[in-house]
């Protein structure tokens, strides 16, 4: 999901709350961690058949953590093979001084494998057994994250397993609208530099070599080689508007060009509100990937911009 941005939760080791009849397991994921998003595995075994039983990972805050900027849980699970169980993976919040909120995943412990769920803060509702004196999640104020099962009447020696990292997403049409300043983090895709993202194309260019005065790096875009934008994937960029400044761009669609065809953002009577793909502005630093949702901004503020051509 190209206009999601993806941010750690604060480090917590989890405890597991878990019933009566359950044996459970809980230890770091090594083999399904990576930097930022540090990965835990649960597993239970049934020391009941036919019993309510349940287990969940809680991960706990002393200090309540505020989600008011962020839009969606990214929760990544692992399922292993073989595994049968049909319950539904859940995920709680609580809101410190207040109630549990619940949202369903769609993520199942039957379904083998890695899967990455995005669960909108807006879908959890006040659960059947809690109270809360307004009924509505503040955000400002979340306590505890539990994710795991329950309601599950299984077998006696029944093993359920399931891994899972925590991530925030934040929609680029909200970070669009916040004011950038000289000082703010700029990703320019320069020299080899890929900020830590993975780029690709269902049309990749050639490699070229950087050329430090055209915005963007050649060895991604390809331009000034055999095969470049626009003739392969998508262009987008992160950061202010103006960032590029006397920078040749990636090709020279648009209008905020000046007469030595170096980019000028502000330009009296050029700077249109928003912009078609195409647009240079939409351009200034192109890299590879296959389509980037269309999203430009006002001249006036910019937080992170996407735009996209057509291969």
């Amino acid at each position: 999901m190209p206009n999601l941005v993806l941010g750690a939760v604060p480090g917590a080791e989890p405890t597991t709350g878990h019933g009566e009849f359950v044996r459970a397991e809980l230890a770091p994921d090594a083999a399904h961690s990576r930097a930022g998003s540090r990965a835990w595995q649960a597993a239970a075994v049934l020391t009941r058949g036919k019993v309510n039983t349940h287990l969940f990972l809680q991960f706990h805050y002393s200090q309540p953590l505020d989600l008011s900027d962020a839009d969606c849980l990214a929760i990544e699970s692992w399922v292993p093979d073989s595994q049968s169980t049909p319950s539904e993976l859940p995920v709680i919040l609580h809101e410190e001084g207040g109630g549990d909120f619940i949202a369903e995943t769609g993520r199942f412990l039957a379904a083998p494998g890695r899967e990455r769920t995005f669960v909108t803060l807006s879908r959890f509702q006040l659960a059947g057994w809690s109270k809360d004196a307004d009924g509505v999640l503040d955000r400002k104020r979340v306590g505890d994250i539990r994710i795991g099962w329950g309601g599950y009447f299984g077998v006696e020696h029944e093993k359920v397993q399931f891994s899972v990292a925590l991530m925030l997403a934040l929609a680029a049409s909200l970070v669009v609208v916040a004011p950038a300043y000289a000082d703010d983090i700029t990703w320019d895709f320069e020299n080899g530099n890929d900020h830590g993202f993975t780029l690709w194309s269902v049309s990749p260019a050639t490699p070229a070599a950087d050329d430090p005065t055209i915005a963007g790096d050649e060895a991604l875009t390809g331009v000034g080689g055999p095969k470049g934008l626009s003739d392969a994937g998508s262009a987008w960029s992160i950061g202010r508007p103006d960032q590029f400044d006397g920078q040749k761009p990636a090709f020279s669609e648009g209008d905020k060009a000046r007469a030595d065809g170096t980019m000028e953002y502000n330009q009296s009577g050029l700077n249109h509100p928003f912009t078609l793909p195409g647009q240079q502005e939409v351009l200034l630093c192109p890299m590879m990937c296959i389509w980037v949702t269309i999203l430009t901004m006002s001249t006036t503020a910019s937080g992170i911009r996407f735009g996209a051509i057509s291969p």
